[in-house]
């Protein structure tokens, strides 16, 4: 959960505050494919301030040690400017749209960078006693600066959770949040809960939990300015979050607020993005005529910025569904592959085993179960183990392995996949107890088939998914 510039997008217009010294920071790392070391960027370079054009007016000034640390890819077309120190002369420093891949920390005096050193050194030898003293030595150091208050217990929280002590890393954040909400700066406390909602991610928390926090990160970022395109960021993520959790409804509310925000501002990716995701709803809802508007819209915006970009690549994947459900499976196989070719072109491999899942469907419907089989055989080892992406794709094989004769293995892997869902709490329930009917009723287990389909009826009836409700009726 290391703090990288590339991560969100923190925007504080208005005059500087604090002079160049107090809130520069230190350039630690640079990753090879980042976007900064094109721009001329090195590592121990001091970032003084920051300016970029994406939020609503003139162009934001960024000069605070959490702000700039988590300054972000500026718009489409834009470019964000860095006032650079090295040896003593200050550069001018432009970086396109992009991913920058810097990470950064408060620029500190010799005291304090030597106390952070211990840190990370009394965290990592588990010394709970040292780690306790430098903290409280560090804080009375820093604590006339409430936004290094808060980098530091992110950054606590950061080594914690690389060390394996994941509750310890939550008792940070907690702090963290505490500390920010004392400052009464909006800006720290959007900080803080993002960090929570990384944090929640990275422990793997049952989906609901982490749409909650997602919800807090939205209502912080609104306190910014509720036409910022730093709002309609968060909207977006809470509304990815609400449709894993099966909140469609609340989903599609949110992706809409996006929208309209984005629309106040030039087209860029990200508004690329949610017309996508609407447009993927709209498919859902059974409006194709809308669902093709909004695509349309979509990867236009998305060819003429960046033809290769990831998210280009997952406005392609999700268009993918609409085409094949019309039947034409050739256009939606030109298209899946035109997806996955981006996301190998990127080295996006979860991305990757998610597109050969899908054209695993098209083989599937083309009557070749052995091809269907081995892509999905493939896809499960690009996707990560235990997470939601990897339960469908088990939960798919299942079905093949029926198909194919190998009863044992389907029952397998539709357990394994049915225990995932229940402990992250997804939405795809009903699916998952229809296939433990269907391997049920292969083995010629009647009754075990008949209480699976009605657990799966009534997941469906929970969710209000007429299509699932008809279906798990069939099956009984």
């Amino acid at each position: 959960m290391g703090l990288r510039l590339s991560a969100f997008c923190l925007l504080v217009s208005g005059p500087l505050t604090a002079s160049t010294a107090e809130s520069a920071v230190l350039v630690e790392a640079l990753t090879s494919n980042g976007a900064a070391i094109e721009a001329g960027l090195r590592v121990g370079d001091t970032i003084e301030r920051c300016t970029s054009g994406t939020r609503v007016g003139a162009s934001a000034e960024l000069a605070t040690p959490i702000s700039l640390i988590r300054c972000e890819e500026s718009a489409a077309g834009e470019t964000a400017v860095l006032w650079v120190e090295r040896d003593g002369e200050t550069l001018r420093i432009d970086i396109g749209p992009g991913a920058w891949g810097i990470e950064a920390r408060p620029r500190l005096d010799s005291e304090a960078t030597a106390e952070l050193a211990r840190l990370g050194r009394a965290v990592r030898d588990d010394d709970a006693t040292a780690t306790e003293a430098v903290l409280v030595s560090l804080r009375g150091s820093l604590e006339a600066s409430p936004e290094r208050l808060v980098w530091l217990d992110l950054h606590h929280a950061s080594l914690l959770e690389e060390s394996g002590d994941i509750e310890a890393a939550e008792r940070a954040l907690e702090r963290a949040a505490r500390d920010a909400r004392a400052s009464s700066d909006p800006d720290l406390v959007l900080a803080a809960v993002d960090a929570r909602l990384a944090g929640c991610d990275a422990r793997g928390a049952p989906p609901a939990e982490c749409a909650e926090i997602a919800e807090k990160a939205a209502e912080a970022a609104a306190e910014l300015g509720e036409e910022s395109l730093v709002y309609a960021a968060r909207l977006h993520a809470l509304a990815l979050r609400r449709r894993v959790t099966g909140d469609w409804d609340e989903a599609v509310r949110h992706f809409e607020h996006a929208l309209e925000i984005r629309r106040r501002h030039p087209p860029d990716l990200r508004m690329a993005d949610t017309l996508g995701e609407l447009s993927y709803q709209a498919y859902r809802r059974n409006e194709p005529e809308l669902a093709d508007e909004l695509f349309a819209e979509a990867i236009a915006i998305a060819r003429r910025i960046d033809p290769r970009d990831l998210r280009t690549g997952r406005i392609l994947q999700r268009r993918g569904f609409a085409v094949m459900s019309r039947g034409d499976v050739e256009e939606a196989r030109r298209i899946w592959t035109e997806a996955r070719d981006i996301f190998e072109e990127l080295g996006e491999s979860q991305q990757v085993g998610v597109v050969l899942a899908n054209l695993s469907v098209l083989e599937h419907r083309a009557g070749d179960v052995q091809r269907a089989y081995e892509l999905l055989r493939r896809a499960l080892e690009l996707i990560e183990p235990g997470s939601h992406r990897e339960a469908l794709i088990r939960a798919n094989l299942s079905t093949l392995s029926i198909e194919r004769g190998r009863l044992a293995e389907a029952q397998e892997l539709i357990r394994e996949a049915h225990e995932t869902l229940l402990r992250l709490g997804v939405s795809d329930l009903a699916e998952s107890y229809s296939m433990l009917g269907h391997a049920a009723r292969a083995r010629g287990d009647l009754a075990a088939a008949e209480e699976a389909y009605l657990a799966a009826l009534e997941q469906a009836r929970k969710l209000g998914m007429p299509r699932g409700i008809a279906g798990q009726l069939h099956n009984l």
